[in-house]
């Protein structure tokens, strides 16, 4: 009996393990900034830009809904939430909250982003910072060097992503 308490005592804390991590990004744009910016305002075009998502609708309450799905090591998830943005025109700052839940692998994720977009000749610099909240089964295997590692591919893909639709725009 005791070992068995203590087995189901390890299991709920495995389960309820949260990790916590601030990721910061700068990356450049081959466009202008007030072409970034207003792509930026558009976020059915912007989710398609970030491989994994899926844009699916604005919420009654102004939230934006949508799904992400990505893999972390061996784990693959599939992540459906709601997001707050909101846009500051004079400091073309971009703030987002959300938080999302993976119900198959029984996580949850939370994220505080700013993003600042700078004036840089020709490009455009995009620095980003990002709180990062996960916990259940993607806390356990998501240590902040993977989530560092994903994080740099998926900027890396959305700065491909982002200059391609702009550039279609564009022209």
């Amino acid at each position: 009996y005791y070992w068995s308490a203590i087995q189901d005592r390890l299991k709920l804390k495995l389960t309820k393990r949260t990790t916590e991590m601030n990721l910061k990004q700068e990356f450049e744009v081959k466009c202008s900034r007030t072409d970034v910016w207003e792509f930026f305002k558009d976020i059915p075009g912007v989710a398609l830009c970030l491989p994994g998502a899926e844009y699916l609708g604005p919420n009654e309450d102004g939230k934006h809904q949508g799904k992400i799905s990505m893999s972390v090591g061996p784990f693959h998830s599939n992540f459906s939430g709601a997001a707050k943005v909101l846009y500051d025109d004079s400091d073309y700052i971009i703030k987002m909250s959300g938080k999302g839940v993976d119900k198959k692998g029984s996580s949850r994720g939370k994220m505080e982003m700013v993003c600042h977009l700078s004036d840089n000749g020709p490009l455009t610099t995009i620095s980003v910072d990002v709180e990062v909240q996960l916990s259940g089964a993607i806390a356990q295997i998501g240590r902040t060097g993977i989530i560092e590692d994903i994080a740099n591919i998926l900027v890396s893909d959305f700065v491909k992503n982002t200059e391609a639709a702009l550039n279609v725009n564009n022209n």
